[in-house]
């Protein structure tokens, strides 16, 4: 069998090269060798390929040459596995065993098959019988018991036993002791746990040491607490008495080592790192207030964050600045997060130390989001310079920030901080606005370079210690400058509109898809068939989950039907007498009740989204237009006199029937209910960008509007005093105002001034040159620069509002149906809400009420869907008679003009079995029973399709996760193997490659998912991976350090899936090309690799000269060095012994 390319001269090349790797780690490399061909092995067995694995066990590195494989019992499992008894017999035969808790472990995982198969081909450990004897009764495999005592005197005692009395066995003291001792020596935690629990009588000093030694965390945890989920209450309770008698019977040495902290204290020593997990998160280890310190104290950072989070434990100061003083700033900012008592940052001191650590690329993030954390009026003035400064020469001086694990998340998070404290201190004001700038500009540099709408997905959903995504930064602070990339753009429209690629209603109704499609097409007879089952549709419920867009359009109809209902209300007022009589009329009352519901339905979901942002851990979204909805209600109130007892009418009007009052506020309410509608319209691509310009140019045109209101008041002051007895429209000031205020709209009367008639006319002349002639052509010129402004970042604009909906309305799989259906129907989900949120399986009461509710939309939408098919009924009866006329293949539809050339050509060349006449007959009479029962049968797919789940159909898209089919948890641990056993500094890519494909094909050949066969075409997927870490393109030199810093060794090999995620999406040269490009463009000046700050009076046509100059200085440089070389070996070559 041919070995891959890099087994083959693996002792020739690698682990001979000098420097390159410590002895220990070369003889451990050469035995890798060995696993990996055995690696193949086994998977040939795992799939049941018989010859394959004949054929390599006659190899001597899997028959003679590898013992640990031969003894490791993996070949025999999945022999056993797939029933193939032969192969498990040439197994044994060639010598191959199990380890002795292999049968132990097929208990354990209650894998009948394998049990039966050990026990048959008597694959164990003798010496462990009656451990497995005691196992097998408690799991109640009494059947592979009998076997066991069958072949084993030792067992047969208990033959008669087996018949009908299995559980007396487990209560023999004389095997259950001796199971007890083997369960401890084989490391059986659930096998000595249940043997205790059943015979406590066995308690003894002993076992408590075996139990420490070997690891059975169960155990202890019986022993320590007294609890265990494994027990009947009976049993539990009366292995308590037993425990509490031997515990008192004890010395307090014995006792003390089953304290939990005594426990965590003797495996921190021992540096058993998973068992210190396993115990720190114990439910009883939360009333131990000192465990939390142990853990910090030994830097065990991810522990300490795994009990923080298990027990929501508030850390106090002592806790906080210890694990601060321990460098791990990561726990203190999550311990901020889940909250600390009796700790305060505003210690000058602190903060000073909060400044230095901001200089380090791996812990910026952690330093920025404690500054964040620190209001302005708490931080140190002093300390702002400082501050900017370091952050300044971070962006400025070094490519450092390529080793934090958040880039853009950081960027704007400190943009956004530095904008705060700008307002702290007018000293510093400027230059932390210009930072901020800068930290802008360089995150919009990073972000143009990663390419890929996923890669670059993935940064800018970077969340911070309080959940929030960079995108959401942007988008609160107006970052807009970060939202004009078209990816970007991408990005948010598929996060509100759904990723998934749904079709529309019509696609689903057989007879649309057969009327529009070329009639020798084979999808004109798709009304024959039935709808397409693997394909989404909009229709279906979990696109609505997925889809902002749709449930918001639910709202935008709700507020669709207040605006036409209060319209018919508003009407109907104009033939009262009375106006706060709304409710007792009649022809109003109706209405006024629908309105009335419709609005404290509004009310309702107010609340809902309350709770909403606080159950599922949102930031609350106070703005404009929550408090519009406010208002709205507010108005409801004053106007609806049922409910404020007439209080409006009886305080603000002088008569009864005097509706002035009413009238205003019906319409108050009615330019609130519009408001209320263009939020709605705000959002879609037709109306929003549009709504934008308008709110802008009002925004930009106020400054204006003051001055020419000063003018208006300074005008009609002056016409006033002067014209008021000459001039018959300058009475007073107020009639003034008003005439002033026409004349400048274009309504002047020059005769109007009886006397002074030249001083009158000079005096409006001179207004009117101000007023009409400058000012108000200055607002055109205003109005017509900020639109041509705003029209280029009005999509920008638009991002951003579409980002703070889509926070708002992103699915909760918990509490979603708070947010589900709009008003009114949010009464009943207000009543519901209580008995969901608060009951055990949140989860699916929320996917059940949310089912139901959706008949709602379903509703509606299956009613369209009805008159889709209607619709299109004649016009396919019609069309039928062309589509019957010819003959239609069952291959897959033409989809290009190549195709379509194919079926005409098919058509003109087959011979028609029928004759087309025939065919018209038939179909004049079948036709229209054929549609009928098509739309029938739509009509039910719909209802089946309703609530199918979502498709994963197959998108091409170029811009989708690069290295997500190689980087895994198993290559992150084939990557810090080869990492800790390179010893030199630098090495070539091909160097680091031989040694990480040795590591990377056991991690793949033990996992299932992967195929050892297909590696050829992984590798050159690895081999692109670490091409990015390049640092010589010369050479392919890849430096190590540099790569340990960019995916660092966690402690316990702890690497969960947000580290998984950092190192899939990493984009190294992205990020570094982002940030060269800030610095050749803003940041720095690079001379001879060192980067100089540009400074702010140099131009590009100072930089060009430099940039020339350095040019020509490397290659003076390169011309003398190679003088240099020439001269030096002229110099051996003529003077030998120099």
């Amino acid at each position: 069998m041919a070995e891959d390319l890099y087994l083959k001269n693996l002792a020739g090349s690698i682990i001979e090269k000098e420097g390159l790797l410590s002895g220990e780690a070369a003889e451990k490399l050469k035995l890798l060798r060995k696993s990996t061909i055995a690696s193949k092995f086994l998977q040939a067995i795992k799939q049941n390929n018989s010859e394959q694995a004949e054929q390599m066990l006659t190899l001597k590195d899997i028959n003679k040459k590898n013992p640990v494989l031969k003894s490791s019992g993996e070949a025999i499992e999945y022999a056993l596995m797939n029933n193939n008894d032969q192969l498990a017999l040439s197994l044994q035969k060639q010598g191959f065993t199990v380890p002795a808790r292999f049968l132990i472990e097929a208990i354990e995982k209650k894998n009948e098959i394998l049990i039966k198969g050990l026990i048959k081909f008597n694959f164990y450990s003798e010496q462990y019988i009656c451990a497995y004897f005691w196992y097998l009764i408690s799991e109640g495999y009494i059947e592979s018991a009998q076997d066991l005592s069958s072949v084993h005197e030792e067992l047969s005692r208990f033959s008669s036993a087996l018949a009908n009395q299995t559980k007396n066995i487990l209560f023999d003291p004389s095997l259950a002791q001796t199971a007890l001792k083997l369960a401890f020596d084989i490391e059986c935690d659930d096998l000595a746990e249940k043997i205790i629990l059943n015979n406590p009588s066995l308690l003894n000093a002993l076992y408590i040491d075996l139990a420490l030694e070997k690891q059975c965390i169960g155990f202890l945890h019986l022993l320590a607490t007294g609890k265990s989920k494994k027990a009947h209450k009976s049993v539990l309770g009366n292995f308590s008495v037993a425990l509490s008698s031997f515990l008192h019977m004890e010395d307090i040495a014995i006792t003390g080592k089953l304290a939990i902290k005594n426990l965590i204290i003797y495996y921190v020593r021992e540096e058993k790192y998973n068992s210190v997990r396993e115990i720190a998160i114990w439910p009883e280890s939360k009333a131990e207030k000192t465990i939390l310190l142990i853990l910090i104290e030994n830097k065990l950072e991810s522990i300490s964050k795994e009990y923080v989070q298990t027990h929501h434990h508030q850390a106090n100061g002592r806790e906080f600045f210890t694990s601060f003083e321990k460098h791990l700033y990561s726990l203190c900012v999550f311990m901020i997060k889940i909250g600390v008592v009796h700790v305060t940052l505003n210690d000058k001191i602190f903060q000073s130390k909060l400044v230095e650590i901001i200089k380090s690329p791996e812990k910026c993030l952690y330093a920025i989001e404690m500054i964040s954390m620190i209001g302005n009026r708490n931080w140190q003035e002093s300390l702002i310079r400082d501050l900017c400064i370091n952050l300044q020469n971070m962006a400025k001086k070094s490519l450092d920030l390529i080793y934090c694990p958040k880039p853009i998340l950081f960027c704007v998070l400190t943009a956004e901080t530095l904008e705060r404290l700008s307002n702290k201190s007018y000293q510093y004001r400027a230059k932390c606005l210009s930072v901020s700038e800068l930290y802008l500009q360089l995150a919009n540099y990073i972000q143009l370079q990663i390419k890929g709408e996923e890669d670059l997905k993935h940064f800018l959903l970077h969340a911070d210690s309080n959940d929030r995504t960079a995108l959401s930064i942007i988008a609160k602070n107006e970052y807009n400058i970060m939202l004009e990339n078209e990816d970007v753009g991408t990005i948010v429209e598929k996060m509100w509109g759904g990723a998934a690629n749904a079709r529309g209603l019509s696609e689903a109704s057989t007879i649309y898809t057969s009327f529009y499609s070329e009639f020798y097409s084979p999808e004109a007879i798709s009304f024959r068939s039935r709808v397409n089952m693997n394909k989404n549709y909009l229709f279906q419920y979990f696109q609505w989950l997925d889809s902002c867009s749709l449930r918001f359009l639910g709202h935008g109809i709700s507020t669709g039907i207040l605006l036409f209902i209060y319209q018919i209300l508003v009407y109907r007022t104009f033939n009262l007498n009375e106006v706060f009589a709304l409710g007792d009329i009649e022809e109003s009352s109706g209405y006024l009740r629908l309105v009335q519901a419709w609005i404290f339905g509004i009310a309702a979901e107010q609340i809902l989204h309350s709770v909403f942002v606080a159950t599922s851990k949102r930031y609350e979204l106070i703005n404009a237009w929550r408090l519009l909805d406010s208002g709205i209600i507010v108005m409801m109130l004053l106007i609806s006199r049922d409910f404020t007892g007439g209080f409006v009418q009886k305080h603000f009007s002088d008569t009864d029937k005097d509706n002035f009052v009413a009238g205003v506020l019906l319409s108050i309410l009615m330019v609130m209910l519009w408001l209320k509608f263009a939020s709605i319209m705000v959002v879609s691509k037709a109306f929003g960008p549009f709504l934008r310009i308008v709110y802008f140019m009002i925004e930009e045109t106020l400054n204006f509007f003051i001055i020419l209101g000063a003018l208006f008041l300074c005008a009609a002051g002056v016409f006033t005093a002067v014209f008021r007895i000459s001039g018959s429209n300058f009475p007073t000031f107020e009639i003034s105002l008003r005439t002033v205020f026409a004349d400048a709209m274009g309504g002047f009367d020059i005769t109007a001034y009886q006397e002074d008639v030249a001083l009158g006319a000079s005096f409006e002349a001179f207004y009117l040159m101000i007023s009409n002639v400058v000012l108000l052509n200055l607002l055109i010129a205003i109005i017509s620069n900020v639109y041509e402004t705003l029209v280029v970042k009005v999509d920008s604009q638009h991002r951003n509002i579409m980002i703070s909906y889509t926070e708002k309305y992103t699915w909760d799989k918990k509490y979603g149906f708070l947010i589900f259906i709009p008003s009114p129907i949010s009464f009943f989900l207000l009543l519901v809400s209580p008995f969901i949120i608060f009951s055990k399986n949140p989860e699916r009461w929320n996917n059940t009420i949310c089912k139901f509710l959706f008949l709602i939309y379903a509703i509606p939408l299956f009613f369209g869907f009805v008159i889709i098919n209607i619709i299109y009924f004649i016009p396919l009866y019609v069309k039928g008679f062309l589509i019957y006329s010819v003959i239609h293949t069952t291959s897959a539809p033409a989809k290009s003009q190549n195709e379509t050339i194919f079926y005409k050509s098919r058509i003109k060349k087959s011979k028609i079995a029928l004759n087309k006449f025939l065919k018209a007959i038939f179909w004049l009479w079948a036709g229209i029973p054929l549609i009928l029962w098509a739309m029938l049968r739509d009509c039910f797919d719909f209802w089946v399709l309703l609530y199918k789940d979502s498709i994963n159909e197959v998108v091409s898209d170029d811009s989708s996760d690069k290295y997500g089919t190689i980087v895994d948890l198993q290559f992150i641990k084939a990557l810090q193997k080869t990492l800790k056993r390179i010893t030199k500094k630098d090495v070539t890519l091909n160097e680091f490659l031989e040694i990480f494909y040795i590591y990377d094909a056991i991690m793949v050949a033990g996992n299932i998912k992967h195929n050892i066969d297909n590696y050829d075409e992984r590798k050159e997927e690895i081999e692109d991976f670490f091409k990015q870490f390049v640092v010589l393109k010369n050479d392919l030199s890849l430096n190590i350090e540099h790569i340990k810093r960019l995916m660092p060794r966690l402690e316990g090999g702890n690497y969960d899936e947000d580290y998984i995620q950092r190192v899939r999406f990493l984009n190294h040269l992205y990020i570094v090309k982002g940030i060269k490009k800030f610095h050749s463009n803003i940041g720095a000046l690079n001379i001879s690799g060192i980067l100089i700050p540009k400074p702010d009076n140099v131009d590009e046509f100072d930089m060009e000269r430099v940039n020339v100059l350095n040019t020509n200085i490397k290659e003076l440089e390169d011309v003398f060095a190679g003088l240099v070389r020439y001269s030096m070996r002229i110099m051996k070559k003529f003077i030998p012994n120099h």
